[in-house]
């Protein structure tokens, strides 16, 4: 798959992320494999093995949604042996269920924040680079594709600015509003970013410009680890990455009354249990609405 030789389905090549996250789960089987007696051949491939793979992972501590995606590798080179006839066992019942955890977003104030704080050039360029994501929407990848073709992505129409782009994950093409504070940043930049980075160096300043700004501050975390339910107190820094800021536009977009079809058509969501899930904010919009009721105002003072 790196060397490009083994194609996806489609006949496409394996993205980077997929190929990361494969290696992942292949790590984590070898762990397994070293608490074993003996060797594991093909015939050793059944659904006992992967009960027993799951309950390794369990013991191990591993989060429910950790579990799930390793659940899933396993599932796919099973189902990848069993297309080719090396083993018989299809895959049926492995289990890969994922649960919604804590997520933060940054709010449209906290961007405003964002924009104005005083940074050496090389942070100033990483956070103006993940306001212009959090209001594009766009996977990190596709942002970093974005950066580099910005005028051609760019169409006026009516003598209005909108970006259209072919997502790298779907190929679909998405059209996006150019919002003024993206035009502004993309103005000051003369529509040129300069040298690219990675994204491993786009969150780890993203998090150390966080740490010790006034937006840092202590976000209650909930997650099943071992099979158990935890709560812990964790840094909104540790919790920021490129992927909050697409999970921004999502929200902040709902928030302020986009109808969330017209949300999804740029996110590529399916269906609204998926972007629901996704934002996890509807709870906050419905308190929002219902805040200015007069049920929420009564005055024992007044």
């Amino acid at each position: 798959m790196k060397n490009r030789a083994v194609l996806t389905a489609d006949g496409y090549y394996y993205r980077n992320s997929t190929l990361r996250a494969k290696e992942s789960f292949l790590n984590s089987l070898e762990k397994y494999f070293k608490t074993l007696d003996s060797e594991v051949s093909f015939d050793d491939l059944n659904f006992n093995f992967t009960e027993n793979y799951r309950m390794f992972l369990l013991q191990s501590n591993y989060a429910k949604n950790t579990i799930a995606e390793k659940m899933s590798g396993l599932r796919f080179w099973i189902r990848y042996f069993h297309k080719y006839e090396l083993i018989s066992y299809s895959g049926a019942g492995i289990r890969a269920s994922m649960e919604i955890t804590t997520a933060v977003i940054t709010s449209v104030d906290e961007l405003k924040y964002l924009y104005k704080m005083d940074l050496p050039p090389g942070q100033r360029k990483v956070i103006d680079i993940y306001i212009c994501q959090c209001f594009l929407g766009l996977r990190i990848s596709d942002m970093f594709r974005f950066l580099k073709q910005v005028k051609q992505m760019l169409k006026i129409i009516e003598e209005k600015h909108f970006f259209e782009i072919k997502t790298q994950k779907t190929g679909s093409v998405v059209v996006i509003p150019a919002s003024k504070v993206v035009l502004q940043i993309l103005q000051k930049y003369e529509y040129d970013f300069g040298d690219e980075f990675s994204e491993a160096y786009y969150n780890m300043t993203l998090k150390k410009i966080i740490s010790k700004s006034k937006l840092e501050r202590n976000v209650l975390f909930h997650r099943t680890e071992g099979g158990e339910k935890i709560e812990r107190v964790k840094k909104f820094s540790d919790l920021i990455s490129s992927h909050t800021a697409r999970r921004t536009f999502a929200s902040n977009a709902y928030l302020m009354g986009i109808d969330p079809l017209d949300v999804m058509k740029i996110t590529g969501h399916k269906s609204y249990n998926s972007f629901f899930k996704y934002i996890r904010c509807e709870n906050l919009a419905v308190a929002l609405r219902v805040s200015t009721h007069e049920f929420f105002n009564i005055d024992f003072n007044a």
